[in-house]
């Protein structure tokens, strides 16, 4: 049979096994959650990234027509406004509410609203 002596170390022997396992099971956890945590926020970032050009992208272009278009019916207007054609004609076909091309007339027509004469308009 077993001394008394002899018990307490193969007791001390198995604590000391369980406590070296629990300390690799933590460690091991500590580590796998660490790893996957870097994994998932590098990936999480470049996904984001990458949505956020997109997304970034397309706005810009979506601007960039709009403002464009914009620009493109301003000078129609005014193109049409220094030929001398009347403002409602002109907002009508320029898809341009009354006031704005109102706004633009002034550098083109006389200050009582009528339009300059297009025969001396220079181009």
């Amino acid at each position: 049979t077993e001394t008394q002596a002899q018990y307490e170390r193969r007791v001390k022997q198995m604590r000391d096994a369980k406590n070296v396992e629990d300390y690799m099971i933590k460690t091991s956890i500590a580590k796998g959650l660490k790893q996957g945590l870097e994994k998932g926020l590098e990936e999480g970032l470049a996904k984001g990234l990458e949505k956020g050009l997109e997304e970034g992208l397309a706005k810009g272009l979506e601007k960039g027509r709009a403002e464009g278009e914009a620009k493109a019916r301003i000078e129609l207007a005014q193109s049409m406004l220094a030929d001398g054609l009347d403002a409602a004609f002109v907002s009508k076909h320029a898809h341009m509410p009354l006031e704005e091309v109102l706004s633009l007339q002034m550098p083109y027509g006389k200050p009582d609203g009528e339009p300059h004469d297009a025969s001396k308009t220079c181009l």
